[in-house]
């Protein structure tokens, strides 16, 4: 009761949210009662997701386990905060946690297609390959145009080289708000060479800015090389990309021929 009443006393004084989530979670610790109210619009209210790195001595951070079982209890698993919940499990490096943050919104029913894409994007990441599939599957015929969602279907089509998936995205009227270097990597793996040549100037534009991930640098490299544009691929990382990445570009398939 003690811990209650100062944190009723804290927020009365506006004392810093930090301060306030500790006596929280304190309060937590000594009930375990995850389906106290005042506690969950305790957490609600005063939590935001915050980078984890860098840390600096001594800080302090409001613990998952607390926050996801107010949110399972007293939250009723409520969608809004269940998006940052998995947004402050992503910031943490643990992207199997915030998928099963995101899976638990999308089994309620109705989830928005930021909790959909996001949920597949972390699935992705945490190498639950099949889940992820079974999620897009689901989703598909709902969502399939809807331009972020049909960005991370394509990222995964191509991640795990279904080049079925890659073919019924680029049928879909989605495929024009798709990113071109997306866009375009998707239409070279499906064979389009012709679609694929036709955004190879926005392509080298988004290079020459740095806008394209390192990772799909070398599946590019390969697309201009067929597309008899390798020079000025070259001429577009160069203006793009710290000279490390550029080598260790080129050095790749030297390794490739070693092996």
């Amino acid at each position: 009761e003690t811990y209650r009443e100062l944190l009723r006393f804290y927020q009365v004084r506006n004392v810093a949210a930090t301060s306030i989530l500790r006596r929280a979670q304190r309060l937590w610790e000594i009930t375990r009662d995850s389906n106290d109210r005042h506690l969950w619009e305790v957490l609600n209210k005063y939590f935001e997701p915050a980078s984890s790195y860098p840390r600096k001595p001594n800080e302090w951070r409001p613990s998952l386990d607390f926050m996801r079982e107010l949110w399972r209890g007293a939250g009723g698993k409520d969608p809004a905060f269940g998006l940052k919940l998995a947004e402050q499990y992503n910031m943490e490096d643990m992207e199997s946690g915030a998928a099963d943050v995101l899976l638990e919104i999308i089994n309620r029913g109705d989830p928005s297609s930021r909790a959909v894409t996001f949920c597949i994007q972390m699935l992705a990441v945490a190498k639950r390959i099949e889940e992820a599939d079974g999620i897009i599957a689901r989703y598909k015929a709902r969502l399939g145009n809807d331009p972020d969602f049909a960005a991370s279907w394509a990222r995964h089509a191509l991640r795990t080289n279904n080049k079925a998936a890659a073919s019924e995205i680029t049928k879909l009227s989605a495929i024009s708000t798709l990113r071109p270097f997306l866009a375009g990597l998707l239409y070279a793996r499906v064979g389009s060479t012709e679609q694929a040549a036709a955004l190879a100037d926005q392509i080298l534009a988004e290079l020459s800015e740095r806008d394209v991930p390192t990772r799909d640098l070398d599946e590019l490299g390969t697309l201009f090389r067929e597309l008899g544009r390798a020079d000025e691929f070259e001429k577009a990382i160069t203006r793009g990309y710290p000279a490390e990445v550029i080598q260790n570009l080129r050095d790749r398939p030297r390794r490739i021929r070693r092996r």
